[in-house]
């Protein structure tokens, strides 16, 4: 049988307005009042509160974080009462070092950022949060992937990037309803096969790291979406024959500071509507590039590139309407295939050694395109 205590109890940690109601109750019940003050006393004395008619007024803040600051948070998650209620938590650059282990009261939270703090590792209590399906870890300082978090099987989006993370565990795989992973700006060296079987994956971002090669069965990911791998550190030579299976892309970001020798791959993935690729030392763009007939916006960065032109197919992405060519310092001219691109409306071509005459040349082959040299 629920006690009268216990029913006080869950009016008051249930919402604003039943806690009106508790307070209203406890009117006259000087006994009553006592023991559920007693029960609440920790949370209260830790929020500089001392009396229960402060509750309504906590609830609101509690649901409304914004106007809760950091001390609050972490009290009000210390009373496992108040803390199953939680559904989202920002903790975002609140200088934290470390988590408590009373993050295991926020059974079901779901969506908790910790963006822009000094986090070097996390408690094995994070584990017990079955319920969390968004973490936000940005710009932290973890110099490894936490295994623990690998426990949350219910997770969709991961974001991970500016730490200092050198490597994946394998558990990785663990995470299969996965949806989102940015890893961008660590210094991953190589990814773990057990990346490729995240089969709901359709964003994963991989800037600025240091990655020799992806994993042989890449193509797996076959409801991955957007790929981004940009980073003059990446020293990638070849793309794994499986990228091929990536039929559902439509972004594609690669660069490397080496010769990518299999950019014909890239023919296969036919929804691709934004590629942008760097290029240091890849000599030639492949006439293949011509069958992605969806491209919308080709983008080109050279550095120190010895590509001289483009390939005629390029005329064939007759839904391009925007080409972006930089830093392709040895480029002496473009194709007279543009002219069949109806659709382009903006060419910028920046870092080149086309010459003037030839650069007229080709902004009267695209009257109805905005052209800057």
């Amino acid at each position: 049988m629920v006690s009268e205590v216990d029913k006080i109890r869950q009016l008051l940690i249930n919402d604003e307005t039943n806690a009106v109601v508790a307070l209203q109750l406890l009117k006259g019940q000087p006994k009553l009042q006592l023991q559920v003050e007693k029960e609440f006393s920790q949370v209260l004395e830790a929020l500089g509160k001392k009396r229960l008619s402060s509750i309504p007024a906590l609830l609101r803040k509690f649901r409304n974080q914004e106007k809760l600051s950091t001390k609050e948070k972490m009290a009000l998650m210390a009373y496992p009462r108040l803390a199953e209620h939680l559904e989202v938590l920002d903790l975002a650059d609140a200088r934290l070092r470390r988590l408590p282990d009373c993050m295991r009261n926020l059974s079901n939270l779901k969506e908790l950022n910790l963006r822009i703090n000094k986090i070097g590792h996390f408690p094995n209590s994070m584990k017990e949060i079955k319920s969390l399906e968004k973490l936000y870890l940005d710009n932290n300082y973890l110099s490894f992937f936490p295994e623990v978090i690998t426990e949350n099987t219910n997770l969709l989006e991961l974001r991970l990037a500016t730490n200092k993370i050198s490597t994946l565990p394998p558990s990785i795989g663990k995470l299969q309803r996965l949806i989102y992973l940015d890893l961008s700006n660590n210094r991953l060296l190589q990814l773990p096969k057990e990346l490729s079987t995240l089969e709901q994956l359709e964003e994963l971002l991989l800037d600025n790291n240091k990655l020799k090669k992806l994993p042989k069965d890449l193509g797996n990911l076959s409801k991955l979406k957007m790929l981004n791998i940009w980073g003059w550190k990446h020293q990638l030579c070849t793309l794994p024959e499986s990228f091929q299976k990536l039929q559902n892309l439509e972004q594609l970001v690669l660069s490397s500071s080496e010769p990518i020798k299999n950019l014909s791959l890239l023919a296969a993935c036919r929804n691709l509507k934004i590629l942008n690729l760097g290029l240091s030392k890849t000599k030639d763009l492949p006439n293949e590039i011509g069958y992605l007939s969806g491209l919308m916006r080709l983008s080109i960065y050279g550095s120190d590139s010895p590509m001289t032109g483009l390939p005629d197919s390029i005329g064939n992405l007759r839904e391009l309407t925007s080409l972006y060519l930089y830093d392709n310092h040895n480029l002496k001219d473009l194709p007279e295939t543009l002219g069949n691109l109806s659709k382009l409306e903006l060419l910028i071509v920046v870092g080149h050694s086309i010459p003037k005459k030839r650069q007229k040349e080709i902004e009267k082959i695209l009257p109805h395109c905005t052209v800057k040299f």
